[in-house]
């Protein structure tokens, strides 16, 4: 759920509707995109640990339930 999220995030924002009515507002708009363009990397490396921490759950579950002791 971690990487679906933080890969969401890093390639879309959020959805939201901006109001860039005026000179003021639309630089603020810019500024805020320019800074998540910025921790975008940041943010897939965070979907790529969370990817990765459940593909190693997944493949312990999965040892663990076929081991059978003897």
């Amino acid at each position: 759920m971690a990487a679906i999220y933080f890969g969401y995030r890093a390639t879309f924002g959020w959805f939201t509707v901006q109001d860039v009515s005026d000179d003021t507002k639309l630089a603020t708009w810019f500024r805020e995109r320019r800074a998540a363009v910025i921790q975008a990397p940041k943010t897939l490396g965070l979907a790529l640990a969370g990817a990765s921490a459940a593909l190693a759950l997944l493949l312990a579950a999965v040892a663990v339930r076929t081991h059978r002791p003897e």
